[in-house]
């Protein structure tokens, strides 16, 4: 009757602790936030945020972090190219438009936070906040400078050939 019991609490074992979350305690999330230098006649403006995380006792192997900029979020990509720093990046990409001139504020959170924020829950802790300001924003009509060329040649063509033909 009981043959079978040593096995199947190996397997509760083993199922429980793979259950177990990695967890992050004392995290500390350090970041610097770039963006499109040119975006003032941009109609796209991306902004890219360089992070590093650090946790009291080490970070666990695959922690993964999140972003959440105007009511989206962004898995961060964690770079794997030096393996004792946990090196992540998020990259957001939009209309220039939809940027604030006055600045921007980009919420990290962990796999928690994500969920929470992912089910609307607005009162959700980020593990860090990055600001940034984008410098003028263009919000005027779009013209790229290769038609204004066109367009400005196209006329000189049109005055010079309008004046040499009265000649």
């Amino acid at each position: 009757m009981f043959g079978n019991l040593p096995t199947v609490l190996f397997l509760g074992v083993v199922l429980s602790a793979a259950s177990v979350r990695a967890t992050c305690s004392g995290a500390e999330v350090k970041g610097k936030v770039q963006s499109v230098a040119d975006s003032t006649v941009s109609q796209h403006t991306t902004v890219v945020a360089d992070l590093e995380l650090t946790c009291k006792g080490g970070v666990p192997s695959s922690f993964p972090l999140y972003a959440e900029y105007n009511g989206k979020l962004y898995a961060a990509a964690r770079n794997e190219e030096n393996p004792k720093k946990y090196i992540y990046q998020i990259s957001i990409s939009d209309e220039t438009k939809n940027f604030a001139s006055s600045g921007i504020a980009i919420k990290v959170y962990d796999e928690d936070g994500y969920q929470l924020v992912r089910k609307g829950n607005t009162g959700a802790k980020a593990l860090a906040t990055l600001d940034h300001s984008i410098r003028y924003p263009y919000s005027g009509p779009s013209i790229n400078s290769e038609l204004f060329v066109v367009l400005t040649g196209a006329a000189a063509v049109y005055i010079a050939h309008g004046t040499l033909s009265k000649m």
